[in-house]
């Protein structure tokens, strides 16, 4: 007796119903302002999607921290946990977004000491490609290292320093006036 895709499909659909399957939540579950935890399952050009209790949202480079990102990949990983802060949650347009930054302050509001040009403080490398590097400091603080066009050529960072490493940098330029991305220069 020959069964038809359709029909055996159809029994494995029934038997499916009768199990209790785990209720997960929706996206209209989730209040906008409040703190989630999650974890990054993909990346984008965009940034990442992040699964919080099997709703996955989205959550844009620009929202990954307070310093300037060119790609989340080279400041995340996959299968890591991360904390959050709901930004839009509507189940009518689908539209769930997260911001990682949101859950921790700005650290160049809070009380902690700004860095002057000539400290040589130690940081841990977030992010290196070709040409620079994003260096967190213990203060929460990211700067940038980046290498001059002259040098382009005859060094490669990524030889000389691996991410989730620690070194020491001499601070060049300490800013807080100016756009984050551009607030805090290092040299290596």
């Amino acid at each position: 007796m020959r069964v038809s895709l359709t029909t055996a499909m159809q029994n494995c659909l029934g038997c499916l119903s009768k199990k209790k399957m785990p209720v997960q939540k929706e996206i209209d579950d989730f209040v906008v302002d409040s703190r989630v935890h999650g974890r990054i399952v993909a990346f984008t050009p965009f940034g990442a999607h992040v699964d919080i209790d099997g709703v996955i949202a989205k959550l844009n480079r620009e929202e990954i921290c307070w310093s300037m990102i060119s790609s989340a990949d080279h400041f995340l990983h996959i299968g890591q946990e991360v904390e959050c802060v709901v930004v839009a949650a509507d189940g009518r347009d689908g539209k769930f977004i997260v911001s990682m930054k949101r859950a921790v302050p700005d650290p160049w509001l809070c009380d902690r000491p700004i860095p002057y040009r000539g400290d040589c403080v130690s940081g841990r490398i977030v992010s290196v490609w070709g040409t620079g590097m994003v260096v967190e400091l213990p203060s929460g603080m990211h700067g940038m290292v980046k290498i001059r066009r002259e040098q382009q050529g005859s060094f490669d960072l990524r030889k000389h320093f691996v991410r989730d490493a620690v070194h020491e940098f001499l601070v060049v330029k300490a800013d807080p006036s100016v756009p984050f991305y551009d607030r805090l220069a290092l040299s290596s």
